[in-house]
């Protein structure tokens, strides 16, 4: 399974339908800081893609949204928002919490509580050990390389295209987030929704 499919706990039997990744992910320089997922679960009869979308609309922190359905349950989406500045963890995982069930109940979903958990870039970067150096990737690049895994492309696969060095002298990090995006419309095109 991949590292994402492990830290979510999502259902096995679950598909991945919808991988959002979000403007402000391309803007993004930092390598740490903290990135805090939320896991919904929507109610029945709910559009997961749609309800991603517009929680992520009042989200400005949102950097990727994915979603998915389970197959004898509930649709779920999961927001991954991010907090640069991590000195107060507390405080961020507080507010972060505090924006997503506001723009729960500005979007009119009514989910219970969900779950959420921080993710430090140390954390993303330890997912890559066995695969290859990604010291010099963003936050950003690690979170949509994981991604990417759960799109069910190996993990070795994506270090080797987002290492690939700039033809030029032209911007690494940009040409690694194009093959990143290549590579997720790649799996757009194919989706068959690929157990998480």
């Amino acid at each position: 399974m991949s590292y994402l499919g492990n830290r979510l706990e999502l259902d096995e039997r679950s598909s991945l339908t919808c991988i959002g990744i979000r403007p402000l992910a391309h803007e993004i320089v930092a390598t740490s800081g903290t990135i805090y997922v939320h896991v919904v679960i929507l109610p029945e009869g709910s559009s997961s893609t749609v309800a991603s979308g517009a929680v992520a609309a009042f989200l400005p922190a949102t950097l990727a949204t994915i979603s998915g359905d389970q197959t004898d349950g509930p649709s779920w989406f999961v927001t991954f928002q991010l907090a640069v500045d991590d000195r107060d963890a507390a405080r961020d995982e507080h507010t972060a919490d505090a924006a997503l069930l506001r723009c729960l109940e500005l979007t009119g979903l009514d989910t219970g509580d969900p779950v959420g958990q921080p993710l430090r870039a140390e954390e993303l970067r330890a997912a890559y050990d066995a695969v290859g150096d990604v010291s010099d990737w963003t936050i950003s690049d690690l979170l949509t390389g994981l991604l990417i895994e759960l799109a069910s492309i190996d993990l070795a696969d994506v270090v080797a295209d987002g290492s690939l060095p700039a033809p030029s002298a032209g911007d690494t990090a940009a040409l690694r987030r194009e093959r990143f995006h290549g590579l997720l419309s790649s799996w757009a095109t194919d989706c068959q929704g690929p157990a998480v």
